[in-house]
């Protein structure tokens, strides 16, 4: 914030390029793929007294060529936003709104016959739809990363640019308008918009996870290695951090990539589809069946190199502490995965702990009853 002129700004811009390219050797399935994604966001926030105006322009496009699919995009998004509020009290502003979003090209619903063949029908364009929304009414933002804007005067206008090439037999109005026009007006709609700011959210994850410890709790951490954008500065963060948090306490599970839920949004993105790997699935007794999404590699080859090399090491060692050792909690299974990415990210010079340190805290932390007996498949890394 700028103490003379009470402004905040911030912009950012990213351009991320990525290519799958798999062998007739690689037996876990991929599509050769090529696509990028590019983004800029720029907001501006003034801060006086008892007021305040936010600006925001958001503006999204990404394409991804499967093989097999053709070009297709995977992010299309154009927001602009402005807001005015007036302080009531701590966390409640009165709030005086206007927004636009629409996208910047063509966007189309892909479907696949009873034969195979794939076909595509036009379902949206630039300015078709549009929705500009003006609202008055309330925010509450009990914490620095979340709002939540209730307006329950928030008149609408839908904008559809020739809205004729979107009309069929189950969709005759298309987004609502009447096709022999262009536009459709909600002179009484509610507006709900909750925005949630992870950037602002990481740093009071430590002190929550300490003062619970410092009370005698112990917190569950679930955490996924790596995500299908993840850098290897990212992996290693994970586990640095994973590390830190099982020896002052807490449990710690470990899952390797993405499991997407049926019908999530990650297992229905084109730009992921090339690192997706699918298990086929039947209703036993039926012909029903299908491929089941079970895990999304990274897209990053050479973080999907590592993070393959790593579950290998760690299937292995488990396998060989299991023949000594019944039971294996899931802080024990984390030290498993963050012993044998040591000597993995080593190669990468990334230092993520001391291997011999590791390798005690896991025997140290093996079931009492059998530890003597597993103590030599311990020492495998």
């Amino acid at each position: 914030m700028d103490s003379i002129t009470h402004w905040k700004k911030a912009f950012r811009i990213g351009l991320n390029l990525n290519q799958a390219s798999f062998s007739s050797n690689w037996k876990a399935g991929g599509v050769n793929s090529l696509g990028f994604n590019t983004l800029l966001n720029f907001k501006a926030n003034y801060r006086k007294d008892l007021h305040s105006w936010d600006n925001e322009i958001d503006l999204l496009f990404g394409l991804v060529n499967n093989e097999g699919q053709g070009r297709r995009k995977t992010l299309d998004r154009i927001f602009m936003d402005t807001k005015y509020g007036r302080k009531l009290n701590k966390n409640w502003d009165a709030i005086l709104s206007s927004n636009l979003q629409t996208q910047f090209a063509a966007g189309y619903n892909y479907i696949t016959d009873s034969v195979g063949a794939s076909h595509s029908s036009l379902i949206s364009d630039f300015f078709a739809p549009a929705f500009i929304t003006a609202a008055l009414g309330f925010e509450w933002h009990p914490v620095e990363y979340f709002k939540l804007r209730l307006s329950p005067l928030a008149p609408r206008v839908t904008i559809v640019n020739n809205a004729q090439r979107f009309v069929t037999a189950d969709n005759p109005r298309p987004y609502g308008v009447d096709p022999v026009g262009t536009t459709r007006f909600e002179w009484y709609a509610f507006q709900l918009l909750a925005e949630f700011n992870k950037a602002q959210i990481h740093r009071h994850i430590e002190p929550m996870l300490a003062a619970a410890l410092d009370l005698g709790i112990t917190p569950f951490l679930d955490l996924i290695l790596t995500s299908p954008r993840a850098s290897l500065q990212d992996l290693a963060e994970t586990l640095r951090e994973a590390y830190r948090w099982l020896r002052r306490g807490c449990e710690v599970g470990m899952y390797p990539y993405v499991i997407p839920f049926s019908g999530a949004g990650l297992a229905r993105d084109p730009e992921l589809v090339a690192h997706t790997i699918y298990a086929h699935r039947q209703v036993a007794g039926t012909d029903v069946a299908w491929d089941q999404p079970a895990k999304i590699l990274p897209i990053d080859a050479t973080v999907r190199e590592v993070i393959v090399r790593i579950e290998q090491d760690f299937e292995k060692l488990l396998n060989d502490l299991q023949q000594h050792v019944a039971h294996l909690p899931s802080r024990v299974r984390s030290l498993v995965w963050i012993l044998c990415s040591v000597p993995v990210l080593a190669e990468h010079g990334i230092a993520i702990a001391d291997e011999r340190e590791v390798r005690a805290e896991l025997h140290a932390r093996l079931p009492q009853a059998r530890r003597a007996v597993a103590q030599p498949a311990a020492a495998f890394a």
